[in-house]
């Protein structure tokens, strides 16, 4: 993180400020909660906050990315497994 916080601080208006906070937050976030929201599926907002206490999968895909739709079929059978459990 050395190198992201230098970046911060001597060039904060640099184009590479902006990726090296969000370096700088991925590299600090192991045991801390993940706080994200956005718009529904189904309408309203969804936000990670909803669900402390349970596990929580965030995954990033488009539909133009044949691995990430490969992989959906799995997701499905996890969550059938695990969805009785909440």
């Amino acid at each position: 993180t050395e190198w992201y916080t230098r970046i911060v601080k001597e060039s904060p208006k640099s184009a590479a400020a902006p990726k090296a906070k969000g370096a700088i937050t991925r590299l600090n976030i192991k045991g801390k909660p993940v706080s994200l929201s956005g718009p529904g599926l189904k309408g309203g907002t969804v936000s990670t906050s909803n669900y402390q206490g349970k596990a929580v999968l965030i995954m990033y895909w488009a539909t133009w990315c044949q691995p990430c739709t490969e992989e959906l079929p799995e997701l499905r059978a996890l969550y059938n497994q695990y969805a009785q459990y909440g």
